[in-house]
């Protein structure tokens, strides 16, 4: 087998780490390659949900809705792109009364992709844009498999990175501002 990596994505994650690096747009197949970084590039896995939708959906629920409908379309059309959906339930209001909403099913589905890849031997490295500790035995488990598991990952507000998850990975790769620069649009 010649060296093959593919891409796994914690839509979520990823969301926030652009926020608090304030970089709004980029071309998601240029940050693919970059994080393969001359690897042969076997798909690349983006993991996220829908917005929770209300009963009584206001004018900005439905705006939100299709925006992200809009943007997920979008990616399935990228080659080599697969895009995996979870679900979001309610778990709760803030002290200011906004609605906390948490994803479900995300995790679990990136978990199962990548040891997948990693026993039928589809690739040789996974880079995992995240930051959830949640997934340190997945990642002990495809390193097992001979799979060299690289993570990359911010430090903002919003993006911060579990400590047991760096340090089960291969490679660490902060990323800051700098890191887009070449993936704007």
């Amino acid at each position: 087998m010649s060296n093959k990596c593919a891409v796994f994505i914690d839509g979520g994650y990823l969301e926030n780490l652009l926020i608090d690096l304030k970089v709004y747009r980029i071309d998601f197949n240029r940050l693919s390659e970059k994080l393969a970084n001359g690897v042969s590039l076997l798909r690349t896995y983006y993991y996220n949900c829908l917005p929770f939708e209300p009963d009584d959906p206001q004018p900005e629920d439905i705006e939100r809705m299709e925006g992200k409908r809009r943007f997920f379309h979008a990616l399935t059309n990228l080659p080599r792109y697969e895009l995996r959906l979870g679900y979001a339930v309610p778990r709760g209001r803030d002290e200011a009364g906004r609605l906390l909403v948490q994803q479900k099913g995300v995790d679990v589905q990136l978990a199962v992709d990548l040891v997948r890849l990693s026993y039928l031997r589809s690739i040789d490295y996974a880079c995992l844009v995240a930051g959830d500790g949640d997934y340190t035995p997945m990642v002990q488990t495809v390193k097992d498999a001979g799979v060299v598991v690289k993570v990359f990952y911010g430090d903002g507000a919003n993006s911060r990175v579990a400590d047991r998850l760096l340090q089960v990975c291969d490679e660490r790769h902060f990323i800051d501002r700098n890191f887009f620069d070449d993936c704007r649009l």
